[in-house]
């Protein structure tokens, strides 16, 4: 199955994951949460309820496994899920990893300064950093 490559969720740019058979995982360029992902969906579609069966069995699927490497790498205290398409009118489900308490990167220092409430934008990584998270996402998949 082809991904549709005019949909900003498809971008060429080193941050796919995994694929699945009917979903890709990505990396989130923006990692103001470090780890957080998304799974867009291989065929445009713009309504989550539209999905076909096999499609929303899939997508726990592989929510799962891509929570799981990204808990060994980075140990987060809780996730977030949405589906929303405000901006992108694609469906894909973003997965971000909340912290309790401050995580030192590589050196660089985050806190959720949201802990508890709503997600909201917050001071992303230095390149480095998120170069580091990439990769080592990536090979926690690769187990």
């Amino acid at each position: 199955m082809g991904e549709i490559r005019s949909c900003n969720c498809f971008p060429d740019d080193g941050t796919e994951l995994r694929a699945f058979p009917w979903w890709t995982a990505r990396f989130n360029y923006r990692q103001d949460y470090p780890g957080k992902v998304f799974l867009a969906l291989r065929r445009h579609e713009e309504d989550v309820l539209a999905l076909a069966a096999e499609e929303r069995e899939e997508v726990w699927e592989a929510a799962g496994v891509v929570r799981a490497a990204i808990d060994r790498v980075l140990q987060p205290d809780w996730w977030n899920y949405m589906f929303l398409g405000n901006a992108v009118r694609h469906v894909h489900l973003h997965m971000i990893p909340r912290y309790a308490g401050p995580r030192t990167i590589q050196g660089w220092e985050f806190r959720d300064r949201h802990w508890g409430s709503l997600h909201a934008r917050q001071p992303e990584p230095p390149e480095e950093v998120f170069r580091w998270l990439l990769a080592r996402v990536k090979q926690a998949l690769a187990v």
